[in-house]
């Protein structure tokens, strides 16, 4: 098993990032996201989060359904940057769809 929370990200007063949030096991991970929210929520009102499009993140995409995340409308991201339109991307850990 293998969980990495890398660092909190904060945006702004009303938003948090976590960022790099991997969880290899789907009910500790759905626990973890429980404290996550309930910490984040005494300081936000907004959760986003980022989560890479390979299957490897496939129980993290499910799993943020579920919670009721939405895709922010941005589109995919590489490396922190907006995917433009047309382009290659590699599916690697860098390219991600945002969700709050």
């Amino acid at each position: 098993m293998r969980i990495v929370i890398h660092n909190i990200k904060w945006e702004s007063v009303y938003t948090i990032k976590a960022r790099d949030f991997t969880v290899l096991l789907s009910v500790l991970g759905s626990k973890l996201m429980d404290a996550a929210e309930e910490i984040a929520s005494k300081y936000a009102d907004t959760v986003c989060l980022g989560v890479g499009l390979h299957s490897g993140y496939g129980s993290a995409q499910r799993m943020y359904h579920k919670r009721g995340y939405m895709p922010d409308g941005k589109g995919v991201w590489y490396k922190d940057r907006i995917a433009e339109p047309y382009e290659t991307y590699c599916n690697d850990d860098n390219l991600n769809l945002y969700f709050s």
